[in-house]
């Protein structure tokens, strides 16, 4: 995973912390299932992503950071503990 000078994965319990990192501009862990895709995500200020699409229904759990996401046009603001 990314990072300055501390591990911004360090939150993380170590079952979190085992599964894969996901490849993305974001900290994140990635928990596959039948048909979803969960990100357990810590979102810096900054990184943007171009719209687009996926195959599956994804989900995040944000742990630290309040990204903005747009989807079909409206813009949200969540941070942790939020859905």
């Amino acid at each position: 995973m990314s990072g300055g000078t501390s591990d911004p994965s360090e939150h993380f319990p170590p079952e979190i912390r085992a599964l894969p990192a996901f490849d993305g501009p974001f900290d994140a862990f990635r928990l596959a299932a039948d048909g979803c895709e969960v990100l357990f995500a810590t979102c810096p200020a900054g990184p943007s992503i171009e719209p687009h699409r996926h195959p599956t229904d994804d989900v995040g759990v944000i742990t630290r950071g309040r990204p903005v996401l747009t989807m079909d046009g409206e813009a949200t603001t969540d941070g942790p503990g939020e859905w």
